[in-house]
Formats: C-alpha cells, structure tokens, sequence
C-alpha cells in the first residue's frame, strides 16, 4: 500500500508552496454552496464586484475613514496618508497575487 501511494506521489503535479489560497472545487461547493458564498462583505478579489454584496461597500469607506481620521486632523482631506497606503500595498501586489492558484484579473 505504502509503494503505491508513494508511486502516486511521484507522478501527481507538484503545486507550489507560494499557493495558499485556492477555490473551492465545484464538486464540494455543490454540498453546500451557501457555506463558501460570503453573506456580507467581500474581501479579496473572488468576490469583488458581486451585487449583492455592494451594501457593504460603503461600510468599508466609512471605517477607512474612520482610521485615516486617527492618523490625521478631521478635516484633512487624507489625500497624502491614502497615496502612502495604495503604495505599501501596490508593493505588495505581486507577492499577494501569487499566493492565488489561478490568476486573478487586474482589478
């Protein structure tokens, strides 16, 4: 049993270890597709965009907000310290994009 499942090893496709995050297979999904749908708020680029969850959208500026109002005055228009945050996480794109298993389009 041991040799066969080691001969099976060897000839599978290696995935590489940069992959962490993958879609649910269909066939899985199809049990219970509810429990791999977000119900609310879509973070990451799988469900970016999908109408049901645009609700939330407007959340999220209101708590970016809400944190760009930390580091500045209120009435600072936050232009600068957004520009420094699309940055870091523009350099940090490439990196993140790999950790996908499938490509993801640029959004």
């Amino acid at each position: 049993v041991s040799i066969r499942i080691a001969e099976k090893l060897r000839k599978s496709p290696s995935i590489s270890s940069e992959f962490s995050i993958f879609r649910v297979p269909g066939q899985l999904r199809s049990v219970n597709e509810q429990a791999y749908e977000p119900q609310m708020l879509a973070i990451g680029p799988y469900y970016h965009g999908k109408a049901d969850l645009q609700h939330m959208e407007r959340h999220k500026i209101h708590y970016l907000r809400l944190l760009l109002h930390r580091t500045k005055d209120a009435d600072d228009h936050h232009d600068d310290e957004v520009n420094r945050y699309v940055s870091a996480m523009k350099a940090l794109e490439e990196r993140a994009r790999k950790c996908y298993a499938e490509p993801i389009s640029r959004l």
